[in-house]
């Protein structure tokens, strides 16, 4: 079932452990999800038949131990009430300190946005997230994340690592690489994994990696952290990356792990006995000693040298002229019951509010901000982002009754609602909004986006 030469190495890192990891093997994956506190801050209710339990070192982290089929589907999905995130993929950043109010985080590889959506959580509404991802086909998946999770203080690019490094030196308070490596922590979850197997891939991925590493880390402030993980067991791709990192650049140093819970549920990074660097603090996820697939992290810390941060490139991002800035201004001073601070900018025939404080690039930016809507004619049509973000602030909400009207909605079918709601109206589910739509004459008049219904 596994390539040989894989099992022969994971016996010679694993040793009396090595059973019980092919065991795990043989079992299918765990299904996991996080509860998504930007947008919902209540208890969460869950389909009649689904059971999870707790993940214990991440906070609103859960693992499905039976039913959950069809929760893909659920309002508590396309809500952004919940997100669908393996269990070890929670962990890196579950593994970074507490971060500084206004911190600004690059999260430099990172479709398809669990990792970016825990880091939007972390840092609250004070920091700034920007979100790269060099495949455009993914950077677009990774809006699509965005947007159904509410952030609000994030911008998502789709540039090369050396121009992110370029425009944005020793900027960040935090940079997260998720390198591309060779998967074999997703063995469980795919044959692909199994049959692209090979030491040469391996290989190909560590120096793709070293490259990530050494042009990613120029972004980090002096005094901030660098957060680097993989979903994969080989060494040439974890310790040593770090270690080589490490003797290469001496202005960083690495953390202990200060999630207890997470220690418990994980290994150290292996010894590699070189004398410089202590990989052991490192971690690595195995899905015999914890609820999800394999992970490896490290976090570390680029020394205070008094140099404070960097100066990015200057802000390259386009203001509406002045009459769609005043149709949008309008439009959110008639419908939401407060206007959120942030400037207007233009991309394409969008109008969207940043609300962060990350200079835009000149191209390259798929999302870079919260989409407000287009003008058309003297008149703004709103996009679905506005509805996820700003739901709760909009003047008029709908509560969707039950799971069969919130499915109706989900279907792009009509509401029937009071005749005196008229307007623009956002959906909501247990106090998180889902969509939006425009209400006359006792009629909601559905705006759920094609692309999303069931």
């Amino acid at each position: 079932m596994f390539p040989e030469e894989f099992l022969l190495r994971m016996k010679n890192i694993l040793g009396d452990g090595f059973d019980a990891f092919v065991q795990s093997l043989t079992c299918p994956a765990v299904r996991s999800f996080r509860i998504n506190r930007i947008k919902f801050g209540g208890e969460l209710n869950l389909p009649e038949g689904v059971e999870v339990v707790g993940i214990p070192y991440c906070e609103g982290g859960f693992a499905v131990t039976s039913g959950g089929e069809g929760l893909g589907n659920s309002p508590e999905h396309h809500s952004g009430m919940i997100y669908f995130q393996d269990a070890g993929a929670m962990a890196p950043v579950s593994a970074l300190p507490r971060l500084k109010d206004g911190a600004k985080v690059l999260d430099l590889c990172a479709a398809p946005g669990g990792k970016s959506g825990q880091l939007a959580q972390l840092i609250g509404h004070s920091g700034s997230l920007l979100s790269n991802e060099v495949i455009p086909k993914r950077a677009r998946v990774l809006v699509s994340n965005m947007e159904r999770l509410g952030i609000t203080n994030a911008c998502v690019t789709s540039l090369e690592v050396s121009e992110i490094a370029s425009l944005y030196p020793a900027f960040f308070d935090c940079v997260v690489i998720d390198a591309p490596c060779s998967g074999e922590g997703m063995f469980r979850k795919g044959e692909a994994a199994v049959e692209n197997w090979s030491v040469e891939n391996i290989l190909s991925s560590a120096r793709r990696q070293k490259d990530i590493l050494d042009q990613g880390s120029s972004c980090v402030a002096e005094g901030g952290y660098l957060l680097y993980s993989t979903c994969t067991y080989a060494p040439e791709e974890n310790e040593h990356q770090v270690a080589d990192f490490l003797e290469n650049h001496p202005d960083f140093f690495l953390v202990e792990c200060n999630n207890t819970a997470l220690v418990a549920a994980t290994a150290p990074g292996l010894n590699l006995n070189r004398t410089v660097v202590d990989t052991a603090r490192a971690r690595r996820s195995y899905p015999h000693l914890s609820l999800g697939e394999g992970q490896f992290l490290a976090v570390m810390k680029r020394r205070d040298g008094g140099g404070g941060a960097g100066a990015p490139t200057r802000d390259r991002s386009t203001p509406p002229d002045k009459a769609s800035c005043a149709t949008v201004n309008a439009f959110l001073r008639d419908n939401l019951t407060d206007i959120p601070p942030g400037r207007l900018v233009r991309s394409g025939s969008t109008v969207s509010l940043v609300c962060h404080e990350i200079p835009l690039p000149c191209h390259g930016v798929f999302m870079p901000g919260v989409a407000i809507g287009e003008v058309i004619k003297g008149r703004l049509v709103p996009h679905h982002q506005l509805f996820s973000a700003y739901g709760h602030l909009f003047k008029s909400t709908y509560e969707l009754k039950d799971e069969s009207e919130a499915l109706k909605y989900m279907h792009g079918e009509e509401l029937r609602c009071d005749a005196g709601l008229s307007g623009y109206v956002a959906v909501m589910w247990h106090g998180c909004a889902l969509g939006g739509g425009k209400a006359s004459g006792g009629v909601i008049k559905n705006h759920y986006p094609k692309g999303l219904r069931i």
